[in-house]
């Protein structure tokens, strides 16, 4: 599960980064709602099963901006209500992972 959490927000991330050049926007939004969707119809504890996960990862995650997508993700796509309280990085855009550095 920790694996594949940690794709799928980098792939929420990078699509929610991304401009025109690399990937059509309609494309990208239409990705995003149906994850947004999928995720919706998971079971009650199959959607906490992920909050902890992400909640886990986020507090391993030394990477400033890496760490604020892994929590901003439950919120953006509704796992969780309450907003995050972290301020967002000045510049956000997604940074391959062999680039991040700690």
């Amino acid at each position: 599960m920790p694996a594949a959490a940690d794709l799928l927000v980098d792939l929420m991330w990078w699509l929610d980064t991304c401009d025109a050049e690399q990937v059509d926007p309609f494309v990208a939004v239409k990705l995003q709602e149906a994850t947004g969707a999928w995720l919706d119809e998971l079971a009650v504890g199959q959607r906490q099963r992920l909050v902890e996960v992400l909640g886990k990862l986020a507090a391993s995650e030394e990477h400033n901006g890496r760490r604020y997508e892994i929590r901003l993700f439950g919120f953006a796509l509704g796992l969780i209500d309450e907003e995050i309280e972290e301020e967002a990085p000045v510049v956000r855009e997604w940074i391959d992972p062999v680039n991040r550095i700690r």
